[in-house]
């Protein structure tokens, strides 16, 4: 059971009603259990930030509360993974102790993977563990598998070794087992049937089972399976090796095989990520292509009618390997340098200014917000919110003339680690109230050698890191920015210098405070 202050935070940020957390929000990182990851909102109409954001030190894919309330996967000081509970202004509002949080039911449930036992927990919205149920037999890993909560209550969860079904109380309905590899995937489709690709050692497969279990059909695929979807109508779609395959829900092919515009020579042509449109539209992505510092191919993005036929492809520029999102309008929001939005017929929207690392869109939140994390998903991403319609939003940061510029940390005072803030009604009585961890952010005109250098306010240098920086915004972790230490309480100041060829400039000193955790 969670401390009282911390269920109070969950109760508010979850008590809605079922409906709307299924149509509105971002329970799981695919959006829903078809995996469509498209929003019934209409989200960012230009790339403006959200005044407050970004946060830090993320290592999962966030949820999204239909009240606005973000919930992150977070990394903290030596190794913990609790879900931090954020405020639609970036402040953290507490803390999900239990573990990383992977998806919330349709009746506002929490899921949370339990690592050390390979199992699943199931809590209610104010935070009150509900069943723990054993997961023994999906493989030494499952724990990085897929878990999907089902409208009917059910949750489908894969890993290495199998899958299993699970009732309301947490209880195994049905199990198979096949060696399905590292994570899924894993989806529902509007009649109840579950399918899943299967990774065997003879052959890979797309398999179909019964709400109840059983095996309704098989196909053999060329490839592994990597994407899974359904859509609207019930076509189910494959992204297999470098092929996209429809299937009818009875299991005969809706369309050959098809696959996007033949890449650059001597780069891949296998697909990355997908999501579906309402119109049942596929729109993919291919990974960009670098050797050698040079970029062999820049990367794709594209769009599969529900005939099985290539709508149209752009090159926009240098496309990360996730998956697109979809919003309520049938904008397509695509990862990369830059962050670009499309409309359904290929044209481009608005894109994102750069960003030193690839931008990658995540989640719509009910009232629009975009979220999109900068860098990988480790302890120095960083989440952006961009404001949706009904929003007010400022402009992204631009380089100026300086080749380094810009430098903020946000908030100045903080807590590296200690007992995780609860704070659902800031105020003099409030304790503590210093938020867990910042961000620090800069901008350089051009790719440049940079290095982050924090000392005491009255000593020497504590620790420095160094890196290469792409010409833009870097946001990153406070903790990955000080070479993963945790630093002691005290005041410190901090500089960042750059360097691109025979130029050179330094930007700072900041001055930030670490204050010593407080017990509750």
């Amino acid at each position: 059971m969670l401390p009282r202050a911390a269920a109070a935070a969950l109760a508010a940020a979850l008590a809605v009603a079922p409906a709307a957390a299924a149509a509105d929000a971002w329970p799981m990182a695919g959006h829903d259990a078809a995996n469509t990851s498209r929003s019934a909102a209409v989200s960012a109409q230009g790339p403006a930030l959200l005044p407050g954001w970004p946060t830090s030190a993320l290592v999962g894919p966030p949820l999204v509360a239909p009240d606005g309330s973000v919930m992150l996967p977070a990394a903290e000081a030596r190794g913990r993974i609790p879900t931090a509970i954020v405020n639609p202004d970036g402040t953290r509002r507490g803390t999900l102790p239990a573990g990383p949080l992977s998806a919330v039911g349709p009746d506002g449930r929490l899921y949370v993977w339990r690592t050390p036992a390979r199992g699943v927990s199931a809590y209610t919205a104010a935070g009150d563990l509900i069943w723990l149920s054993s997961m023994q037999g999906l493989g030494p890993e499952a724990s990085n598998g897929t878990l999907v909560p089902a409208p009917d209550g059910s949750v489908y969860a894969s890993g290495p070794d199998g899958m299993v079904a699970l009732d309301r109380s947490g209880g195994v309905r049905w199990r198979e087992r096949w060696n399905v590899g590292d994570g899924g995937p894993l989806a529902v489709g509007p009649d109840g049937t579950v399918y899943l690709g299967v990774r065997r050692a003879d052959a890979p497969m797309l398999v179909a089972l019964g709400a109840e279990g059983g095996m309704r059909w098989q196909r053999t695929l060329g490839a592994p399976a990597i994407g899974l979807a359904v859509a609207d109508d019930g076509t189910v779609i494959v992204v297999a090796g470098t092929s996209v395959l429809g299937f009818a829900p009875d299991g005969s092919e809706r369309w050959a095989p098809a696959s996007g515009p033949a890449p650059s020579a001597g780069a891949t042509a296998e697909v990355g990520g997908m999501a579906i449109g309402a119109d049942g539209t596929a729109y993919l992505t291919r990974p960009a292509v670098s050797r050698a510092g040079a970029v062999v191919d820049p990367g794709l993005v594209w769009a599969l009618g529900p005939d099985g036929r290539v709508r149209w492809a752009r090159r926009a520029g240098v496309v990360a390997r996730a998956r697109p999102i979809v919003g309520g309008d049938g904008t397509v929001y695509v990862g990369g340098r830059p962050l670009v939005a499309l409309r359904p017929d290929g044209s481009r929207a608005w894109s994102f200014p750069p960003t030193s690392r690839n931008l990658v869109p995540q989640a719509i939140g009910a009232d629009g917000t975009l979220f999109a994390t900068s860098g990988p998903r480790t302890a120095g991403s960083a989440m952006l919110a961009l404001a949706g319609p009904s929003a007010r939003g400022t402009a992204p940061p631009l380089a100026g003339r300086r080749l380094v510029s810009g430098l903020r940390i946000r908030p100045s005072r903080f807590r590296m680690e200690g007992p995780a803030s609860v704070c659902s009604a800031p105020g003099r009585g409030c304790r503590p109230a210093t938020p867990l961890g910042a961000t620090l952010g800069f901008t350089v005109r051009r790719d440049s050698a940079v290095q982050v250098v924090i000392r005491r306010a009255c000593g020497g240098v504590v620790t420095r890191r160094a890196w290469r920086a792409g010409a833009g915004t870097t946001w990153t972790g406070l903790w990955d920015a000080a070479n993963y230490r945790v630093l002691e309480p005290g005041r410190y100041v901090l500089t960042v210098r750059a360097a691109a060829g025979a130029t050179r400039a330094t930007t700072g000193p900041l001055r930030f405070t670490v204050v010593r955790s407080l017990r509750p």
